[in-house]
């Protein structure tokens, strides 16, 4: 049986998507005007307001992995799904993005091909958002083990 959608997961997805908008818009501000001028406070301000996109589409995800595997899963689809859909698609990127960091910017293989790059989404900026989705994934039994015990 398919569970209904939760229109209210919806909505704060639909708010946390146009907060990672302000926030990538207003950044190149935040960092290049003069701190002292009106532009920037206003600019800094609603990037700090959307600062909450982040943490809210974790909440998200880890809601709906609540209420879509509560009642038990098979671990071995639930985590061939994420191998599917979210790594190898991470993988993928990290590879673009070293391969643009090499070709276009001249950074040395030794510099690109580390620990942090390649597996904690030092790659590019905002790569670390999939390792902390990661981390929840593989979490998720444990968080559940606890929830279902409570």
């Amino acid at each position: 049986m398919t569970k209904s959608r939760i229109d209210e997961i919806d909505v704060l997805k639909g708010i946390s998507i146009i907060a990672v908008l302000m926030i990538h818009t207003t950044s190149n501000a935040v960092v290049q005007l003069n701190k002292l001028s009106l532009s920037y406070i206003i600019f800094a301000i609603i990037n700090r307001l959307s600062q909450f996109a982040v943490p809210a589409f974790i909440f998200a995800s880890a809601m709906l992995l609540m209420y879509n595997y509560g009642d038990g899963c098979d671990w071995r689809l639930f985590y061939k799904k994420r191998l599917k859909n979210v790594l190898m698609l991470y993988a993928v990127w990290t590879i673009i993005y070293g391969a643009y960091l090499y070709i276009a910017h001249h950074v040395p293989l030794r510099s690109i091909l580390t620990i942090k790059n390649i597996l904690f989404g030092g790659m590019f900026y905002h790569l670390y958002f999939i390792v902390i989705i990661v981390q929840l994934y593989v979490l998720f039994p444990v968080l559940l083990y606890i929830y279902i015990d409570l």
